[in-house]
């Protein structure tokens, strides 16, 4: 089964619960889940639901959100950010199943290994 029908039958799943509720409002950061997403679309309207997207650029939003029931489930996170953020925000979200997160890595056209890294080297962190 690849990651689309998984996260598809995650939402079929989930729209259960929302059984008179004809729009699902998923939120998410941007790429790689708002293309994967898009991408299901069809799938959706096929069920006979419609979905909504709602794109957050930082990382805490869409919790809140979620907790404010202004989004009916949010794709972005891994467990450990979720047990974090409900410990900090005295919250109780609980994860319906895991996700994919593409591993962050080193990149240079300069150093073949990160032992190469001098001190005081300037370097570029994505904010995310």
């Amino acid at each position: 089964m690849n990651f689309s029908k998984i996260i598809f039958s995650f939402f079929l799943f989930f729209s259960f619960l929302f059984a008179n509720e004809k729009t699902i409002i998923i939120g998410l950061t941007p790429n790689p889940f708002e293309s994967l997403i898009e991408h299901m679309r069809e799938d959706f309207k096929k069920e006979g639901y419609e979905l909504k997207i709602v794109e957050f650029a930082d990382y805490i939003l869409p919790n809140k959100a979620l907790s404010n029931k202004e989004l009916d489930a949010n794709l972005y996170q891994h467990k450990p950010f979720l047990d974090e953020y409900n410990k900090n925000a005295k919250s109780d979200l609980v994860a319906t199943t895991p996700i994919v997160i593409a591993p962050m890595a080193a990149f240079s056209q300069k150093l073949k290994d990160l032992s190469e890294l001098k001190d005081g080297a300037r370097i570029a962190i994505p904010n995310d």
